[in-house]
């Protein structure tokens, strides 16, 4: 008899022996570890299966196999750390909620509709052949942050040349055979700034297992040292470009060649030219900024030529 697998007792739906320590349950029954690998069920639902509700589970994965045998992935879409992948194959119109050789494969027909989601904004949804995109307000509250982001800026400036003049002062009461007694800085950091916070996945089902999926994705979020308008921008509008990505895979999947309709004049898809104005326009202030910085004699003329060359994408 092995140390982790007692052979006294058997595991209810195929007889194999079931682990001694900790062992997958159902309906209070310990059951084996291929039969607990198999569990690919929403969450809590396993632990509302009788024996025998479980056993058909097993027999509907089993009979799933030959879905995973021919299942493809052309896109994937990823929540991130800890979190499933969302795999699509777009040939068969296949899709899986983990991107593993072993997870459930759902068919064209187990997916009634979905919507994605901006916080309570809905920026992508199916409706009947249809994908609906909407446009977002955050590019337009982001760039209507420049002052706050200028404001920390400063606070931050002032923060690092005091902390490099202690510096100094420190060393050169060292140097003297003196103690050294600075006082306390506040070092600031910019959070909680960002007008919204996640981006949410809703799926809904027409499936003997699974009624929805909800999925969660951190929203972008600033340097808490160094923010950035035209980093945020980049990075939410690559956030939102692999969103639409997922959208148009999983419309396919519904509806083969379905039509999109975007809401008001201009897509969430891709960053309009008045965005693009926009950003350049605000790089070009904010190197003036910076100059009354280094003028000011807070910044170095290393550290203005370093930002310059970062705003204007050297």
């Amino acid at each position: 008899m092995g140390l982790f697998s007692n052979n006294k007792k058997s595991c209810p739906v195929c007889g194999e022996p079931t682990p001694r320590l900790l062992p997958t349950k159902v309906d209070n029954i310990p059951i084996c570890k291929v039969c607990a690998s198999k569990i690919e069920l929403p969450e809590g639902m396993v632990n509302q299966m009788s024996i025998e509700a479980f056993t058909e589970y097993i027999a509907f994965y089993d009979n799933n196999q030959p879905l995973r045998d021919v299942f493809q992935e052309t896109f994937t879409y990823s929540q991130g750390f800890f979190k499933a992948d969302i795999a699509v194959d777009m040939a068969n119109r296949l899709f899986r909620l983990r991107n593993a050789k072993d997870a459930l494969v759902f068919e064209a027909a187990n997916l009634k509709s979905f919507r994605i989601l901006e916080d309570s904004k809905v920026l992508y949804e199916s409706r009947g052949n249809t994908l609906i995109c909407n446009e977002s307000d955050v590019p337009e509250k982001i760039n209507g942050m420049h002052t706050v982001v200028e404001q920390f800026r400063a606070r931050r400036q002032q923060y690092e040349f005091m902390e490099r003049m202690q510096r100094r002062e420190e060393a050169a009461a060292r140097q003297r055979g003196e103690d050294y007694n600075g006082r306390y800085i506040s070092c600031p950091f910019f959070e909680g700034n960002e007008p919204f916070n996640n981006f949410y996945i809703e799926l809904d089902f027409e499936h003997p297992y699974w009624e929805n999926f909800h999925g969660e994705v951190k929203g972008t979020k600033f340097s808490s040292t160094n923010p950035e308008i035209s980093t945020y921008l980049c990075e939410y509008q690559n956030a939102v470009e692999k969103l639409h990505e997922l959208a148009m895979n999983l419309m396919q999947i519904i509806s083969p060649g379905a039509t999109e309709v975007f809401g008001g004049d201009k897509a969430v898809s891709a960053p309009t030219q008045a965005t693009m104005v926009s950003t350049e326009s605000n790089a070009i202030e904010e190197i003036k900024k910076y100059k009354e910085l280094l003028d000011a004699g807070i910044l170095t003329e290393e550290e203005f030529a370093a930002k310059k060359r970062q705003l204007l994408g050297l």
